[in-house]
């Protein structure tokens, strides 16, 4: 990518969103998007912003008429958000982008949920999707509806992502919460995080080479969610989590070992490839 020849969007500038768009900043042109118009004047601090609602199809439209990279950040609030949040997004994406034909690169931020429980085994790009939740199988078909977009001028690239943390989500904050309460499940299923910063790094070297269809995200340390907590509460001097098999466990969860091998290959190289207990 090179300095202001390529006008990005980044749709749905939050978390994650605004970690890229630094990164981007003084590489491209760069227009960001949110839903809310007190986080619009938090965005216009520091970049070119718009209020975008992504039901209207109109105002997509109209922000993805000169769009090169569309980048797709959004988060839903809640679960009860899912379809509105993630698959109808992607379905008026899809009717917009027929009136643009400048758009030649979609990078979309998905989960690794989508693996289900896998109960204990890898889970690479090519495992089965078996996860059985209603907000699991809306984001398998977000993504099949993003994949599909892909042809001869326009290539997709989808980020499937573990839990993540960095600043104003550290793990501190995590066992914080906890302390005084019981964690659910045994422990036993693998800590899969992802530091923001390499989430963000991540898509930036997306724009810079020919990735294309479905990449794993994590950091890869392999450790146990009990040990994980354990480490945290000695650390910070607290007291130990406790973990309850009858409490039911999140969507997210599952006992698989998540994959970051092929993101690697490509030539990305994690900043942060062990879970930080500090951050800035």
């Amino acid at each position: 990518m090179q300095q202001n020849n390529l006008k990005v969007l980044i749709l749905g500038c939050g978390y994650v969103g605004t970690y890229v768009a630094h990164l981007l900043l003084p590489l491209c042109s760069l227009l960001v998007t949110t839903r809310s118009k007190e986080r619009l004047l938090t965005l216009k601090k520091s970049f070119s912003a718009a209020l975008v609602d992504t039901a209207d199809l109109t105002a997509l439209e109209d922000v993805l008429k000169e769009t090169h990279i569309l980048i797709v950040t959004i988060a839903a609030k809640h679960s009860s958000e899912y379809a509105t949040t993630y698959l109808e997004t992607a379905l008026n994406i899809k009717k917009a982008l027929t009136k643009s034909s400048s758009v030649t690169q979609i990078i979309y931020t998905s989960s690794t949920s989508v693996y289900g429980d896998a109960e204990g085994l890898v889970v690479t790009e090519e495992s089965p999707c078996l996860v059985l939740s209603e907000q699991g199988k809306l984001l398998i078909e977000t993504e099949k509806v993003f994949l599909s977009l892909k042809n001869s001028k326009t290539s997709v690239v989808i980020f499937r992502l573990c839990e993540i943390y960095g600043p104003r989500r550290t793990l501190l904050q995590r066992v914080e919460k906890l302390q005084g309460k019981k964690a659910p499940g045994d422990g036993s299923q693998p800590a899969h995080l992802i530091h923001v910063e390499d989430v963000a790094r991540a898509i930036v070297f997306a724009t810079q080479h020919p990735l294309e269809g479905i990449y794993n995200l994590c950091d890869g340390e392999k450790i146990s969610r009990k040990e994980l907590y354990d480490q945290l509460c000695h650390h910070y001097g607290m007291s130990p989590i406790i973990f309850d098999p009858s409490l039911p466990t999140s969507h997210h969860s599952g006992k698989k070992q998540v994959s970051n091998e092929k993101i690697l290959r490509a030539g990305f190289i994690l900043k942060h490839p062990r879970k930080e207990y500090q951050t800035r």
